[in-house]
């Protein structure tokens, strides 16, 4: 018998004990020669989800490149015994790069999500200031009126009130 097949094997004394198997498919992931790469690949992605500067697909490049240097150096393998438990870390990498990748996409509409409201709030507020000229033009409120909010200017507006209740200018009265 392989090696991998002596690994993958179920132990005599576990014969039909999923938890007993399930430690032994732990163990044969944590012993492959790609896990290394694996783990650093995913925290990698972890990084990238907790920070506003995202790591980019260009440096997950340079990982797998500086791990293929390395393990080639070592002449270490890339591969176990066993090509189905091969196969699912290659796919486990693949996955990782494609999370990354859209991790990337994600920071960058966040960015220009956040570019374009600046933006607008900058016209905005540019606007606002156009209207509330000093030379008393007929958009340009009451110095004593000027609110933040305009429910506030309408609620101090004299017209919005009734007569017999006009507060002194300048003054709130809540609705």
């Amino acid at each position: 018998a392989t090696p991998a097949a002596a690994a993958n094997a179920p132990v005599p004394a576990a014969a039909g004990d999923p938890q007993a198997q399930l430690e032994a498919d732990k163990r044969a992931v944590y012993r492959h020669p790609l896990f290394p790469l694996l783990t650093l690949l995913f925290e990698k992605c972890e990084q990238a989800t907790q920070g506003s500067e995202c790591i980019t697909s260009a440096s997950f490049d340079v990982d797998i490149e500086n791990f293929v240097h390395q393990q080639e150096q070592e002449h270490k393998p890339f591969f176990s015994d066993d090509p189905e438990l091969d196969n699912l870390m290659v796919k486990a990498i693949q996955v990782l790069r494609i999370h990354l990748l859209e991790l990337e996409k994600v920071n960058e509409l966040c960015k220009d999500f956040c570019n374009r409201y600046i933006t607008c709030l900058k016209t905005k507020m540019h606007s606002d200031n156009l209207l509330r000229n000093d030379l008393g033009g007929p958009y340009s409120p009451n110095p004593s009126s000027i609110s933040l909010h305009p429910q506030e200017m309408l609620q101090s507006s004299p017209a919005a009130l009734p007569p017999a209740s006009n507060p002194p200018p300048g003054i709130v009265v809540p609705a």
